[in-house]
């Protein structure tokens, strides 16, 4: 991956001023779920995929709360977003696709 997010830290880079964390406190908030315990954890995992792939919004309304983060910048499989890696030239030397499609899983 070439590019990601913050897992924790807010405004890390202009391209991506939430954090990865604060994302999912909004995914799981726009599901009615709220805290960081095993409950609101066994909540999560309990949503059908039709409630987590939600048609792909990344956000709860147009112009709302990000629900969807993207890649993650972990640190160590991304290190750094795009811009920087290939100013670097840090350019991975494999094909890689890009693309989605509106395919529904059934």
């Amino acid at each position: 991956m070439l590019t990601g997010r913050p897992i924790r830290k807010e405004n890390a880079d202009p391209f991506y001023p939430v954090s990865a964390e604060t994302i999912g406190r909004n995914f799981a908030r726009k599901h009615g779920i709220e805290g960081t315990d095993s409950a609101a954890l066994a909540q999560l995992r309990a949503l059908p995929v039709e409630k987590i792939v939600d048609g792909g919004q990344e956000s709860n309304d147009p112009g709302g709360l990000l629900i969807y983060p993207g890649p993650i910048l972990d640190g160590r499989l991304v290190t750094g977003t795009a811009q920087s890696t290939y100013e670097a030239g840090r350019i991975p030397r494999i094909p890689i696709i890009i693309g989605s499609n509106s395919a529904v899983m059934k």
